[in-house]
């Protein structure tokens, strides 16, 4: 049968369209960029696990402020400088080195007092404060109450940290992995099969947060005795989700 050219144009036309159809079916099933990747072809146990060591601190940090009030910008200024000269001194004294002392805030700003909505000028206010890093821990209590005597009269801030955790942190990866190669072995008896190669392992690690702990007004005692800190531990968790091929 002989086809017309309107019946030829529209018969290449369908076939046209059928073409690209069965392209895009094709191409649609190819997975895009970040999407999920097709899963394996083999079956796999798929397991977690968690791993927590404890140590002690053997850092601290600290916060030692002056702050001073007088009627001008300029005396107040002198009086806070000199206060802080004194409190500096006495940090290098103990052995605190110049790195391990930092500058964190310097403000100078009027102070106003308000009474049944006046307003009154009380004077300047100079507020200087340092981040001391101490390595040598066990001084804590006597570095605080030297800073306060030499004239500080704002300390915060205490925290406690393991300067180098890496042992602990592999310590912790350890007993993460064995025990999600346990619960791996688990699952595989009770399914009546055998844990096959590792085919993906993933590994988060939680550093333990420094402790901050409870502390109030540092000075010096009547007695004379050194003000107690506790530095308590910190704990270090790592967790790792793995997945093994199974064999049958």
């Amino acid at each position: 049968m002989r086809l017309t050219s309107k019946e030829d144009v529209l018969l290449k036309t369908i076939r046209f369209l059928g073409f690209i159809t069965f392209a895009l079916i094709q191409t649609s099933s190819i997975p895009l960029y970040g999407e999920e990747p097709p899963e394996e072809p083999y079956p796999t146990i798929q397991v977690s696990g968690r791993g927590s060591v404890k140590g002690e601190p053997d850092v601290a940090s600290f916060q030692v402020g002056v702050t001073t009030t007088a009627s001008t910008a300029k005396r107040s200024q002198k009086e806070n400088a000199e206060e802080m000269n004194k409190v500096i001194g006495q940090l290098k004294r103990l052995g605190i080195e110049k790195k391990d002392i930092k500058t964190v805030r310097y403000t100078i700003q009027p102070e106003y007092e308000y009474r049944q909505r006046v307003r009154t000028f009380k004077g300047y206010k100079t507020i200087n404060t340092l981040s001391v890093t101490l390595h040598k821990i066990e001084q804590l209590g006597e570095v605080l109450d030297a800073v306060v005597s030499a004239g500080s009269n704002d300390v915060s801030g205490i925290r406690f940290f393991i300067e180098d955790p890496s042992d602990l942190e592999n310590q912790a990866r350890t007993k993460a992995v064995h025990k999600a190669r346990e619960k791996a072995k688990v699952l595989a008896v009770a399914a009546g099969v055998k844990v096959g190669k590792l085919i993906f392992i993933q590994e988060t690690l939680e550093r333990g947060r420094p402790i901050v702990p409870m502390m109030a007004m540092v000075g010096v005692a009547e007695d004379a005795s050194v003000t107690p800190i506790e530095k308590g531990e910190m704990e270090i968790v790592a967790r790792v989700h793995m997945k093994y091929a199974i064999e049958e």
